[in-house]
């Protein structure tokens, strides 16, 4: 299967959005970790070509969580990243704000691993 992936453009306007709607201090932190992070589903993919959407979903929004990209949001990046990508592929997240808050909060403080976090992914979302 063919996936659509998110860009550097796009993920740095998903994170400008979050602090315009919600606050926070605006501004990367680390470049080399934003490039590091949106290569992981792909680098994913090309290593485990048997890796599914929820899977990909999961990199991505894991990353952005652990790896702090940005000086602030980085749980909301990471949660709007696996949206965007779910939603360019053709899926959408059916899950409460509240299941949406406690599974990044599990994220950001390693209780919940990737592997999960593609669990949780896998039964929260459904097909357009």
């Amino acid at each position: 299967m063919s996936y659509r992936f998110l860009t550097k453009r796009g993920i740095i306007a998903l994170h400008q959005q979050q602090i315009s709607e919600h606050g926070g201090t605006s501004g990367l932190r680390d470049e080399g970790l934003l490039e590091s992070t949106l290569t992981k589903a792909q680098n994913l993919l090309a290593y485990v070509p048997s890796s599914n959407i929820w899977d990909l979903a999961a990199a991505y929004g894991y990353g952005f969580i652990q790896n702090h990209v940005f000086i602030d949001g980085n749980k909301r990046v990471g949660l709007a990243a696996m949206a965007a990508f779910l939603y360019l592929n053709g899926y959408e997240m059916t899950s409460t704000e509240a299941e949406e808050v406690s599974v990044v909060i599990e994220v950001a403080t390693g209780n919940c691993t990737q592997s999960a976090l593609a669990d949780w992914i896998q039964h929260s979302i459904v097909r357009l």
